[in-house]
């Protein structure tokens, strides 16, 4: 692709502030115009019982055979707290991140090398590794915010592994309105929508959903997601237009843009803004 390849996108960006920078610059770096919208905010646990938990699970990180980390938040604020406890890692801890961006996060974070599954970053998607198929006996700690899918935790469960989890950050809601997320959609004749979580497409769509004139509408404009898991929910919303990128880091979302690029004259925003 050239230079200008997003020639013609105007992209909302609704990933957490403090993640938004790569994603932006990427895209006007590509011709494209990216507007910031974060729907989810990430905050560091910081309560006492939390806190304390999670001392007793690393101050004994030894006993683990693998770590996993699963988002770039875990591994930003995992490997502080990791840190904290071990200027370097236990040796014999295979150390697995959910993708390429949280990979380079971790492995500079913990001074390691990162496994990640090139296939894409799901849980489906880790469950798939050779490092996880056969883990009778083996300790697995799981980093990562506080709730979320249990799929991959199960799953290593019921291959026989001891799982635990390090939860290290929380996901809150952004207080916006509707009224503003249109302001700033027509403002900037957004075209498409980069969704990078579950929570960030529900936070969207109930947006969407209080605007009582047109909520279809809204629903045709294309969202970007990250996985397959979130592409069923998107269905599930009512979007129409859903484009599947192999992952939430920059590189995929870029991937997925210039594919939906290619087909920017069949983007009429004139029906969603007037």
């Amino acid at each position: 692709m050239s230079s200008k390849s997003l020639n013609g996108l105007n992209v909302l960006v609704t990933r957490p502030a403090l993640q938004q920078e790569s994603l932006q610059s990427s895209i006007e770096i590509q011709g494209g115009i990216a507007s910031s919208f974060p729907l989810i905010e990430i905050e560091p646990l910081r309560e006492k019982l939390f806190l304390e938990s999670l001392e007793v699970k690393i101050s004994s990180l030894g006993q683990y055979h693998c770590l996993i980390f699963l988002s770039v938040n875990a591994g930003v604020y995992g490997t502080r707290l990791i840190n904290d406890y071990w200027p370097r890692l236990p040796a014999g801890i295979e150390v697995i991140a959910i993708g390429a961006t949280t990979a380079q996060v971790v492995s500079k974070g913990l001074a390691c090398q990162a496994i990640y599954s090139k296939a894409g970053s799901s849980s489906e998607d880790l469950l798939l590794l050779p490092q996880l198929l056969n883990v009778k006996q083996r300790k697995i700690a799981i980093v990562r915010g506080l709730g979320g899918r249990e799929l991959l935790a199960n799953t290593l469960r019921h291959r026989g592994a001891q799982v635990d989890y390090l939860e290290v950050y929380r996901r809150n809601p952004i207080k916006q309105s509707a009224a503003h997320l249109l302001q700033v959609m027509q403002k900037f004749k957004v075209n498409v929508v980069s969704i990078t979580s579950g929570d960030s497409l529900e936070r969207l769509n109930r947006l969407f959903l209080e605007d009582k004139n047109r909520p279809q509408k809204w629903h045709s404009i294309p969202v970007i997601v990250p996985s397959k898991r979130i592409f069923n929910i998107a269905q599930q919303f009512g979007f129409k237009n859903i484009r599947l990128a192999k992952g939430a880091d920059v590189e995929s979302t870029i991937l997925a843009l210039e594919e939906l690029a290619i087909e920017v004259d069949k983007l009429d925003s004139s029906k969603w803004y007037n």
